[in-house]
């Protein structure tokens, strides 16, 4: 695990487009292994944002997800985003990636798509000026998942960054689906 981290971060600092060479069995370890790095990162960067929900800067019951919860049948909720979003997303976001490898500045872009990602997610949230300001911290857990993608992305391939995403989303939407009241 501390060697996926490690290579994880160095990774982070200096992206580049060297996919891993190991077998199907080792990605499928690593995938796992980096969908628990993803969940950590995203609780830790999480409470964060709970913390800004109690101090009444934000309201949480106003994010997209919740609303859609409210409106959609579970079923729905589902196909969006445990399985359209991610595949979606992924193809938008990190498949064009490797079209950048030559590119001298392969690391901006890199970056720049994690960022992208995240930011883009924003619209999670009602739009307003407290919303914009606290737009970094909300928005920073999409962005470190945008970064561990884009590792799986060029390290294992686009499919596992698409499983992970899959996975990742299915570990935080199920409960909700599972324990939520207000669902049809």
């Amino acid at each position: 695990m501390f060697t996926v981290i490690y290579s994880l971060i160095q990774y982070i600092k200096a992206p580049n487009c060297a996919p891993l060479q190991v077998s199907k069995n080792e990605k499928f370890v690593k995938l796992i292994q980096l969908l628990f790095i993803s969940l950590i990162v995203s609780f830790a960067l999480g409470l964060l944002i709970s913390i800004l929900a109690t101090t009444g800067a934000i309201d949480i019951d106003s994010h997209a997800i919740t609303k859609l919860l409210a409106k959609k049948s579970k079923t729905t909720v589902f196909l969006m985003a445990v399985i359209a979003a991610p595949i979606l997303e992924e193809l938008l976001f990190r498949a064009p990636i490797n079209l950048f490898c030559d590119f001298k500045y392969f690391k901006f872009i890199f970056y720049g798509f994690a960022l992208t990602f995240g930011f883009m997610h924003i619209v999670n949230y009602e739009i307003s000026t407290t919303i914009l300001l606290l737009s970094p911290i909300l928005i920073a857990p999409q962005i470190a998942l945008g970064l561990i993608l884009g590792y799986t992305r060029i390290k294992l391939g686009l499919i596992y960054a698409i499983i992970l995403h899959m996975l990742f989303n299915s570990l935080l939407i199920i409960p909700n689906l599972l324990f939520m009241e207000t669902i049809k």
